[in-house]
């Protein structure tokens, strides 16, 4: 039987080693995690002090990858038009994003007659968390007002997107990624005559 104040059998020097060697990595790991804590911010919140936080930094950049399309198809039915993202013409575009941003992309899309200005309001739009285009896959663009889209008559369909970054975490509440720290990183418009 072992009572607590037996001597512990570190198994000779190479024991000792090991056993410095774990005090020292634990003590590293815990003065790291207080600096980067500290290097956050006061407002940093954390129930335990040795758990690095991950907060949101527009001023730490890093470049990332992105897949961004630069072609969709436009089709006319008898109800509207759809809107689809052409996947040949992806191109990667290397992007600056700020340290745990939240990337997005904002969509606006607007239907008018060929010669006229485009109207303030959309037919449709949304936004959407995440770089990912492709999951835009096919929007339906209802008919609007005054009949369009009228037979025999030509149109203007424009989508604008802008790919952002924000500190707004998604699914939190009523999501207004322009409300806090925001960055237009990409943006770009689609015109298509039909």
């Amino acid at each position: 039987m072992v009572s607590d104040r037996s001597p512990v059998n570190l198994g000779g020097l190479r024991g000792v080693k090991h056993l410095l060697a774990m005090l020292l990595g634990g003590l590293t790991f815990i003065a790291s995690s207080q600096a980067g804590a500290a290097a956050d911010g006061p407002d940093s919140s954390s129930s335990d002090p040795a758990i690095p936080v991950a907060r949101p930094n527009p001023k730490i950049r890093h470049l990332e990858l992105l897949h961004v399309p630069t072609r969709y198809t436009v089709t006319r039915g008898a109800e509207g038009f759809s809107i689809t993202v052409d996947h040949s013409s992806f191109r990667r575009r290397k992007v600056s994003v700020g340290r745990d941003m939240e990337i997005g992309v904002q969509e606006d899309y607007y239907v008018y007659r060929k010669g006229e200005k485009r109207p303030a309001q959309t037919v449709a739009g949304g936004i959407g968390a995440g770089p990912d285009f492709g999951d835009r896959e096919t929007t339906g663009l209802p008919a609007g007002r005054d009949g369009v889209p009228v037979k025999g008559r030509k149109y203007i369909v424009e989508l604008k997107w802008v790919l952002f970054e924000t500190d707004r975490r998604w699914g939190y509440g009523d999501w207004d990624p322009q409300y806090g720290k925001y960055r237009v990183l990409l943006k770009g418009t689609f015109r298509k005559e039909i």
